[in-house]
Protein backbone atom coordinates (compact mmCIF):
# COMPACT_ATOMS: atom_id res chain seq x y z
CA UNK A 1 0.00 0.00 0.00
CA UNK A 2 1.23 3.51 -0.79
CA UNK A 3 0.74 6.78 0.99
CA UNK A 4 -1.53 8.76 -1.30
CA UNK A 5 0.18 12.06 -0.52
CA UNK A 6 3.84 11.09 -0.58
CA UNK A 7 3.90 7.92 -2.67
CA UNK A 8 5.94 6.15 0.04
CA UNK A 9 5.23 2.61 1.19
CA UNK A 10 2.92 2.07 4.17
CA UNK A 11 3.57 -0.78 6.58
CA UNK A 12 1.59 -3.98 6.25
CA UNK A 13 -1.48 -4.82 8.27
CA UNK A 14 0.52 -7.60 9.95
CA UNK A 15 3.17 -5.10 11.04
CA UNK A 16 0.63 -2.89 12.79
CA UNK A 17 -1.11 -5.91 14.34
CA UNK A 18 2.19 -7.20 15.69
CA UNK A 19 3.14 -3.81 17.16
CA UNK A 20 -0.27 -3.46 18.83
CA UNK A 21 -0.15 -7.00 20.19
CA UNK A 22 3.35 -6.52 21.57
CA UNK A 23 2.35 -3.24 23.19
CA UNK A 24 -0.63 -4.83 24.98
CA UNK A 25 1.43 -7.84 26.06
CA UNK A 26 4.29 -5.71 27.37
CA UNK A 27 2.18 -3.08 29.12
CA UNK A 28 -1.12 -4.66 30.11
CA UNK A 29 -1.38 -8.46 29.85
CA UNK A 30 1.31 -10.91 28.82
CA UNK A 31 -1.36 -13.49 28.05
CA UNK A 32 -3.24 -11.33 25.54
CA UNK A 33 -4.39 -13.37 22.52
CA UNK A 34 -5.34 -11.06 19.62
CA UNK A 35 -7.09 -13.91 17.79
CA UNK A 36 -9.69 -14.50 20.49
CA UNK A 37 -9.72 -11.42 22.71
CA UNK A 38 -10.66 -7.80 22.24
CA UNK A 39 -8.53 -4.84 23.23
CA UNK A 40 -11.27 -3.70 25.59
CA UNK A 41 -10.85 -6.94 27.57
CA UNK A 42 -7.52 -5.51 28.80
CA UNK A 43 -7.59 -1.76 28.26
CA UNK A 44 -9.67 0.62 30.31
CA UNK A 45 -10.07 4.25 29.24
CA UNK A 46 -6.64 5.24 30.57
CA UNK A 47 -5.04 2.20 28.94
CA UNK A 48 -6.64 3.07 25.64
CA UNK A 49 -5.36 6.65 25.82
CA UNK A 50 -1.89 5.23 26.51
CA UNK A 51 -2.25 2.99 23.46
CA UNK A 52 -3.14 6.00 21.31
CA UNK A 53 -0.13 7.87 22.70
CA UNK A 54 2.04 4.86 21.74
CA UNK A 55 0.59 4.89 18.21
CA UNK A 56 1.26 8.58 17.82
CA UNK A 57 4.75 8.64 19.34
CA UNK A 58 6.20 5.27 18.32
CA UNK A 59 4.44 4.68 15.01
CA UNK A 60 4.15 8.34 14.01
CA UNK A 61 0.47 8.07 13.12
CA UNK A 62 -1.82 10.90 14.15
CA UNK A 63 -5.29 9.49 14.62
CA UNK A 64 -8.37 11.48 13.73
CA UNK A 65 -10.70 11.17 16.74
CA UNK A 66 -13.70 11.20 14.40
CA UNK A 67 -12.59 7.84 12.97
CA UNK A 68 -12.34 6.12 16.35
CA UNK A 69 -15.29 3.92 17.19
CA UNK A 70 -15.92 0.90 19.38
CA UNK A 71 -15.84 -1.31 16.30
CA UNK A 72 -12.70 0.17 14.74
CA UNK A 73 -10.79 -0.19 18.02
CA UNK A 74 -12.27 -3.39 19.44
CA UNK A 75 -9.81 -5.89 17.98
CA UNK A 76 -6.17 -5.77 17.03
CA UNK A 77 -7.11 -6.53 13.42
CA UNK A 78 -9.64 -3.69 13.21
CA UNK A 79 -7.32 -1.22 14.92
CA UNK A 80 -4.38 -2.25 12.70
CA UNK A 81 -6.56 -1.65 9.64
CA UNK A 82 -7.44 1.81 10.97
CA UNK A 83 -3.74 2.57 11.49
CA UNK A 84 -2.90 1.45 7.98
CA UNK A 85 -5.64 3.67 6.56
CA UNK A 86 -4.37 6.67 8.54
CA UNK A 87 -0.79 6.01 7.45
CA UNK A 88 -1.85 5.78 3.81
CA UNK A 89 -3.73 9.07 4.02
CA UNK A 90 -1.03 11.20 5.65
Amino acid sequence: MLNVNTGTAVASLDYYAERLTNYVRENHAASFDPQSEQLFDYLDSVGFVQLIMFVESDLGIQLNPATLSLDSCATVENFARLLQEHAAAR
